[in-house]
């Protein structure tokens, strides 16, 4: 298994879940580090949609990617790579990224 980055694109098992968290093995995007997968299993994770519903915690993917859709960012959670199967398929432009921490900010409070 490659190291996933901050942005990379991953398949990965959202379940098991519990209330409305994501569920099944979909798309999501990594906020965590090379450095830091490079000394745990864990990374920060927030998944993806393709239903887009135009909520404000919605960040839109731009056409061309792996992978379409929005991705969920208060649904942001921290995953063991291993356990849940996470194969990286690709990279996220860095606007993405810049988009996700502006909106992890302020729900945050950071």
């Amino acid at each position: 298994m490659s190291l996933p980055d901050r942005g990379s694109l991953v398949w990965l098992l959202f379940s098991p879940q519990a209330g409305s968290e994501q569920a099944g093995r979909r798309p999501g995007i990594v906020l965590t580090t090379l450095a830091y997968h490079q000394r745990s299993r864990l990374a920060v994770v927030c998944p993806i949609t393709s239903r887009e519903r135009g909520w404000p915690m919605e960040v839109k993917l731009p056409s061309g990617l792996p992978v379409d859709g929005v991705v969920l960012v208060d649904r942001v959670r921290s995953v063991d790579r291993a356990a849940r199967k996470m194969e990286v398929i690709g990279e996220a432009p860095a606007e993405v990224l810049d988009e996700i921490d502006a909106r992890l900010a302020p729900l945050l409070s950071l």
